[in-house]
């Protein structure tokens, strides 16, 4: 079964590639989101059901809200499709999970680059920032060739017509986490004791019950505050960097990143919870007197990079914690690990 999810807004073209895969594949093929979402339960629940029954995802990325970011007016969907996305994305893997991209909305950083399915205006795409509210539904014409790759796709990932549900029994480690990382070695900079940087997010992982290899997703922001001193250059930052940092009289380096990892594998070994992760995106919030480095030891808009890390973590004699270390598997960054396992109804994006 392939979920189709969608805002309320773009609801008549989710409609439209429900029925369209329905009348090619068989009835049932495909689950529209509002079917998904059953009376007395919890919308997470739901979507967990969902992730639990079906093989792969579209979801329609439409602009719906105007916003002002940055300092720019720009059109977004609306913050619960991105989360879908990113839940089936960590429970099936990025080729099983596409975007459709509608022409006008603005993706979150994290997500450029990403390979989608466009869909462009027909026409009076001048109007469309004035007139946000319920104007979208003549903007946008679903052609042939969409409609093509969208059968692509369902050819690669739909179950058999004769097989009902897509089912396993996860591991006891599966499901969503709420993770603290605090580092102290972070991109070849030994930490003192007065600086931090530190991770704050969360996890959603999925294994099978025989331990073999698992996939998820971590998502959250990085926080960095170094005091400025004159032995950082001892400690693995540039000399140079150090030196330009002190002679401004800085005496403290801040900034916030935006992060998400892509689990790669989990496994299980001799009861400790081992994850592979590739980072996805590093995007920089803000920062305070980090101007003078450069683009220098990571401080630059977007981390440069696709670092790998592991994720080693055991039981603990509390309920529902885990710790354990983290490590880059160049060595320049390594860090201390708690995982709280979340509750369904407190999953939400980080702000």
């Amino acid at each position: 079964m392939i979920f189709i999810g969608s805002s309320s807004e773009a609801s008549r073209y989710a409609k439209q590639i429900c029925h369209y895969i329905n009348e090619h594949f068989g009835e049932g093929t495909a689950l529209f989101w509002q079917d998904a979402f059953d009376e007395g339960m919890l919308t997470f629940e739901s979507i967990e059901d969902a992730l639990e029954s079906c093989t792969g995802a579209i979801v329609l990325v439409h602009p719906d809200d105007k916003a002002i970011v940055r300092d720019k007016t720009v059109l977004l969907t609306r913050q619960n499709v991105i989360l879908e996305w990113g839940l089936f994305v960590g429970r099936l893997g990025k080729r099983r999970a596409i975007i459709v991209e509608f022409e006008g909305v603005t993706l979150p950083n994290d997500l450029l680059g990403l390979t989608t399915l466009r869909i462009p205006r027909t026409y009076n795409a001048s109007a469309i920032v004035e007139n946000v509210a319920n104007q979208f539904s003549e903007e946008y014409t679903l052609l042939p060739e969409h409609f093509r790759r969208i059968s692509s796709f369902c050819n690669k990932f739909r179950l058999p017509r004769n097989q009902k549900k897509f089912s396993f029994v996860s591991h006891a480690f599966s499901g969503n986490w709420y993770v603290s990382l605090k580092f102290d070695r972070w991109r070849n900079i030994v930490l003192a004791d007065n600086d931090e940087i530190s991770v704050r997010g969360k996890v959603f992982v999925d294994i099978p019950l025989n331990e073999s290899s698992g996939k998820g997703v971590v998502w959250g922001n990085l926080i960095v505050h170094i005091q400025v001193a004159s032995d950082l250059k001892h400690r693995g930052m540039k000399e140079s960097v150090v030196n330009e940092l002190v002679s401004s009289g800085y005496r403290f380096v801040k900034a916030s990143f935006r992060v998400v990892d892509e689990i790669d594998d989990i496994h299980i070994r001799n009861g400790k919870l081992i994850l592979s992760t590739t980072a996805f995106s590093r995007e920089r919030i803000d920062g305070d007197n980090i101007d003078c480095l450069k683009g220098e030891d990571g401080f630059s808009q977007k981390l440069d990079g696709h670092a790998k890390y592991t994720w080693v973590l055991t039981e603990t004699t509390e309920k529902n914690i885990l710790r354990g270390v983290y490590n880059e598997s160049s060595g320049r960054s390594r860090g201390e690990l708690t995982f709280t396992r979340l509750n369904i109804d407190s999953i939400n994006l980080i702000e």
